[in-house]
C-alpha cells in the first residue's frame, strides 16, 4: 500500500485541503482564516518531510498541531499514517474511521480506497465494539472513561484484552466485563437495571406498656428512719475517716522504712560477703549491724500490714453502720442479710462484707 501522504501532498501543495476555514465579512476573520489555513499547510509539509526521513513521532507531533487547527479527513489520514508506523493501532483506526465518515465527495477514489485498506489494516490489530442502547442519550463508558452518548456515530476501537462497557441513564446503570481479541468485532446492548427508589418509611405505632398497680401490703420506706440514720452516720464517719488516714500513713510510712533496711541489709550483705557472718568465721561487728537491720525490716512490714488492715477496716466500718439491722426498722432495713468476711494471709490481708441491701 502506498503512503497516505503521497496521495495527499498534491492537495496541499494546491491549497485544496478540504473543509476550509470559512471566511467571514469582517476583514480580522478573514485575516484569521487564511492565517489558520497557511499554518495548517506548514505544518502538514513538516510532518511530510519527518515522516520520509523516518522521524514518524515528530511527524505525528506535527500533524497533531494541525489537527488542534482543523478537523479534516486529509489531516486525520496523515496522522494515522504516523500512527500506523508508531503501532498505534488504536488511535489510527480512530483516526481513519473519521476519514471514512467525513470523506470530501471531491477527492479521489484512489484516496479513499487507500483509507479503507489503512483502515483494515489498522483494525486487525486492535478490537471493534458496536455499542447501541435502547435508549437515547444513554452515556457509555469504556474501563471507566466516557466516550460519550447513545446514539454513537462511529464503532468504538479498544486494545485487545478484558475491558469493562457500562451504561449509565439517570439513576438507572448496568455493566458488562468483555474479552476483545486482535481483530475481533462485539455488538454491545446492555439492558439497564432499573433501581426502583427505596420505600418510604412507615410510622410505627408505639403502644406504652401498661404500669402495675401498686401493691398497698408492701412496705415504705421511713422518711423519719433514713434522716435519723444520716444524722447517726455522721460521727461515726469522721471517726472512720480519720482511722482511714492514720492506717494508710502507718502502711506507706513503715512500708519505706522497711524498705529502707532492706537496701541497708543488702549493702552489709555486700560488706561481710557470704560467709562473713557464718559459724567459725572471725568476728565482725557488721554481722550484729544486719541483724538488727533485718529484724527492723520485718518489724516495718508487719507494722505496715498492720496499717492497711487498720484502714480497712475504717474503710468498711461506715457502710456496716449503716446497714446494720436495729431494732424498731422494718421493710427492706429489717431484711438486711449482712455478712463480714476477713482474710489474712503470708502475702495479703482484707476484710470483706456482703448482704441484701
Amino acid at each position: 500500500m502506498r503512503p497516505l501522504f503521497v496521495y495527499l501532498l498534491p492537495l496541499v501543495a494546491l491549497g485544496g485541503l478540504s473543509q476550509p476555514v470559512k471566511a467571514a465579512d469582517s476583514p480580522s476573520l478573514t485575516q484569521n482564516s487564511d492565517d489558520a489555513n497557511v499554518r495548517v499547510r506548514a505544518l502538514f509539509r513538516q510532518a511530510y518531510t519527518a515522516y520520509n526521513a523516518h522521524n514518524y513521532e515528530e511527524s505525528r507531533q506535527l500533524l497533531m498541531q494541525a489537527w488542534a487547527i482543523r478537523q479534516t479527513y486529509d489531516v486525520a489520514s496523515a496522522l494515522a499514517q504516523s500512527e500506523m508506523k508508531l503501532q498505534q493501532y488504536r488511535d489510527a483506526a480512530t483516526h481513519l474511521q473519521f476519514c471514512l465518515d467525513n470523506f470530501a465527495p471531491s477527492a479521489s477514489d484512489i484516496t479513499f480506497e487507500a483509507i479503507k485498506q489503512a483502515h483494515a489494516d489498522a483494525k486487525s490489530h486492535i478490537g471493534t465494539l458496536h455499542i447501541t442502547a435502547s435508549h437515547d442519550g444513554t452515556t457509555v463508558l469504556i474501563d471507566g472513561q466516557s466516550i460519550g452518548d447513545t446514539p454513537l456515530k462511529s464503532p468504538v476501537y479498544v486494545e485487545p484484552g478484558q475491558h469493562d462497557v457500562e451504561f449509565k441513564l439517570g439513576d438507572d446503570s448496568a455493566k458488562q466485563s468483555i474479552m476483545m481479541m486482535a481483530g475481533s468485532d462485539s455488538n454491545v446492548d446492555i439492558p439497564l437495571e432499573h433501581k426502583a427508589p427505596p420505600p418510604e418509611p412507615r410510622a410505627v405505632a408505639i403502644t406504652p406498656m401498661p404500669m402495675p398497680p401498686p401493691n398497698p401490703n408492701a412496705a415504705q420506706p421511713s422518711a423519719g428512719t433514713t434522716r435519723d440514720r444520716l444524722n447517726k452516720a455522721v460521727i461515726p464517719g469522721a471517726i472512720a475517716g480519720a482511722t482511714f488516714a492514720i492506717g494508710v500513713g502507718m502502711a506507706i510510712g513503715f512500708r519505706v522504712a522497711a524498705n529502707s533496711n532492706d537496701d541497708r541489709a543488702d549493702d552489709l550483705r555486700k560488706k561481710v560477703g557470704p560467709n562473713g557472718c557464718a559459724p567459725g568465721a572471725p568476728q565482725n561487728p557488721d554481722c550484729g549491724v544486719l541483724m538488727d537491720t533485718a529484724k527492723s525490716k520485718d518489724s516495718d512490714r508487719n507494722w505496715s500490714t498492720a496499717g492497711i488492715v487498720l484502714a480497712g477496716m475504717a474503710l468498711v466500718s461506715v457502710p456496716i453502720y449503716w446497714y446494720w439491722p436495729r431494732q424498731g426498722t422494718s421493710g427492706a432495713a429489717a431484711s438486711t442479710n449482712f455478712r463480714l468476711k476477713g482474710n489474712v494471709g503470708s502475702n495479703y490481708s482484707g476484710v470483706a462484707f456482703s448482704g441484701d441491701f
